[in-house]
């Protein structure tokens, strides 16, 4: 979320979301890398088959946080960091090429914590899922 709107009881909109949610199953099957800002890359794992329900669930949370007023600029990018690569002349690319190298096992998680947060900023909201 990149601002929250004066007022907005975001608190109530994701307990309505997650109050009931079980935890959700995913595997993790990749190492991918994205730039956050010029010369931030992050070192990630991720999904290539995310669960519809999952997806469903985000997206019903952002667009009831705009509905509220908030402000959401960029999309959702599941992910569980591994790391950062601060290096400002080393392109995406480049990374890119060196982590395809790497032999990914899958990971099957249950994700049962939810942290909600203010964009490059403090979380605001966090709770365990009932497994």
């Amino acid at each position: 979320m990149d601002e929250t709107a004066q007022g907005v009881d975001w608190k109530s909109i994701l307990d309505r979301h997650f109050g009931q949610t079980p935890a959700i199953e995913m595997t993790f099957d990749k190492i991918d890398v994205f730039t956050s800002r010029p010369g931030n890359h992050v070192v990630h794992l991720t999904a290539t088959q995310v669960p519809t329900h999952f997806l469903s669930l985000v997206e019903d949370v952002r667009k009831d946080m705009v509905n509220a007023g908030c402000k959401i600029k960029s999309g959702f990018k599941l992910h569980v960091t591994l790391g950062r690569a601060r290096f400002p002349n080393v392109k995406l690319p480049t990374i890119r090429e060196k982590i395809n190298t790497i032999v990914m096992p899958k990971l099957a998680l249950s994700l049962t914590d939810v942290d909600f947060r203010v964009f490059r900023g403090p979380v605001i909201y966090e709770t365990s899922l009932p497994k």
